[in-house]
């Protein structure tokens, strides 16, 4: 597996035992903000074996076979030249031992590339050149992206029709990093058109020291350190306004396949049971870490919760098969993130307040002495969390005293009660009974008092997640 490693700034200040602020308040703070999801990145092992039986499987992790490429030969003309990698793979069950020097005749008809240093340590090929048998939407990593980044990404393009939305790949060149000395310098890419949204950068199953990958937004970086695995495809696509770098490669030769990616219609995941994309890779995931690690938050245990900030129509029994599949944007980076730290993290519905308020008691906003400037949510509330997602119920009706409901939602609605949920942010407002924001009509009954009335309440998609107490879960999240 690839390593990732990310750079962000936590302070160490904490409140009295409820929960850490700084840390608390950074994990808010990037659920709610672009910085939590502005790339994503994995690995693809390398296989020989028939790809019918490697790739096709639901049962094991997707593979890919050799990455084959063949380049033009300018001197010769008609003339082209095949590699495949990792050098050593045997092709058809066979070794050949001309990969070596296919090798070099491959670096030798890169052309300098602009950013190298004298043209010395870096090369390129641009697509009229080579082709590859390569394409990453054959092994998920586009669908990766369009469940990642796409949603949150250029709104105005085609914004009655999101849901038609897709990603297409366009190959733009092959670069060659050298050691000693290759590296690029951090830069934001100019798009090459109205709808490119992102790149994505494949790195080429080859043997290299250092040429780590940094992506930056915001002032949070992620790194994907590439040099330590040579034998599988390992990639990372980020957004076009994301600041990004090579640092130097210090020995072997770095080589990679960058693509530009479009918002076009879509002509055709993350969540599931053998994932393309690697969690560990997503901005949240140290944020997450660093607020795990500190003993003073949910010291206790308890339930953490965030409203999806997508609109899924969960008022559908189908909604069960489909979750969490269907999660896409932050909604699914959160999901993958603690499910990746090992705790349990579950999609279900949350019912709103008959008073219309978000959950059946009110928060009661209370300011650490220390640092008056936070607000701490003291949580003390109590919510009904379906036990699966369900269809529009009708129940039988009662009183309006709320006791011959609480009955009825025992079969009709069947639920389960949750105290002193920690929510990492609030729900969109509901407009009027459309299901906008987020809330669709959970059940609706009739209530008879003076004169009968018909009653519905809503309910909110969201991620729970079970936190361990501070004695469990400590040392378990060095990934």
């Amino acid at each position: 597996m690839a390593n990732c490693s990310q750079a962000i700034s936590i302070s160490s200040s904490f409140d009295d035992g409820l929960s850490s602020t700084s840390a608390l308040d950074q994990m808010k703070a990037a659920v709610n903000g672009y910085a939590s999801n502005y790339c994503c990145g994995g690995n693809i092992p390398i296989t020989t074996d028939k790809i019918i039986h490697s790739a096709t499987s639901a049962y094991q992790p997707i593979r890919a076979p050799p990455v084959s490429l063949r380049w033009d030969l300018f001197k010769e003309a008609g003339q082209a030249c095949y590699i495949h990698f990792p050098l050593d793979a045997p092709v058809d069950g066979h070794h050949t031992d001309k990969q070596d020097h296919m090798f070099q005749g491959l670096l030798e008809a890169c052309d300098p590339a602009t950013f190298g240093l004298g043209g010395r340590d870096a090369g390129k090929l641009d697509t009229n050149r080579f082709s590859t048998n390569f394409h990453p939407h054959d092994y998920g990593i586009v669908d990766t992206i369009s469940q990642s980044l796409l949603p949150n990404a250029l709104s105005h393009i085609m914004k009655d029709r999101i849901e038609h939305r897709g990603v297409l790949a366009e190959l733009y060149k092959l670069n060659v990093y050298s050691g000693p000395g290759g590296k690029f310098q951090a830069h934001v890419d100019t798009p090459r058109g109205a709808t490119q949204f992102g790149s994505l950068v494949i790195c080429l199953p080859n043997p290299f020291k250092g040429g780590q990958f940094c992506v930056t937004h915001k002032g949070h970086s992620t790194f994907f350190d590439w040099d330590e695995n040579a034998t599988s495809i390992q990639w990372a696509a980020f957004y076009s306004d994301c600041e990004h770098e090579v640092l130097e490669v210090t020995e072997g030769h770095r080589i990679t396949l960058t693509y530009n990616l479009y918002c076009v219609e879509n002509i055709g995941g993350v969540v599931q049971s053998h994932p393309t994309a690697d969690a560990a890779f997503f901005p949240l995931m140290q944020t997450a870490k660093e607020l795990l690690k500190d003993d003073n938050f949910m010291r206790t245990g308890g339930t953490m919760g965030f409203y999806c900030a997508h609109m899924y129509a969960h008022n559908h029994k189908a909604t069960e098969k489909l979750m969490p599949f269907a999660l896409k944007g932050i909604d699914v980076a959160i999901f993958s993130v603690f499910l990746k730290l090992g705790l349990k993290v579950s999609v279900r519905p949350v019912l709103q307040d008959k008073n219309n308020s978000d959950d059946e008691y009110s928060d009661e906003d209370i300011y650490d002495s220390d640092e008056s400037q936070h607000v701490l949510s003291k949580h003390e509330r109590t919510q009904n969390v379906g036990d699966a997602f369900h269809p529009i119920k009708f129940l039988e009706g009662g009183d309006m005293s709320g006791r011959e409901e609480r009955e009825e939602l025992e079969t009709g609605w069947p639920n389960h009660r949750v105290h002193d949920v920690l929510w990492l942010n609030s729900p969109f407002p509901r407009h009027g009974h459309t299901g906008r924001g987020g809330w669709e009509v959970a059940y609706a009954r009739m209530a008879y008092g003076n004169q009968a009335e018909l009653e519905w309440r809503y309910s909110h998609a969201t991620i729970m997640v079970t936190i361990p107490t501070a004695g469990e879960r400590g040392g378990v999240y060095d990934l």
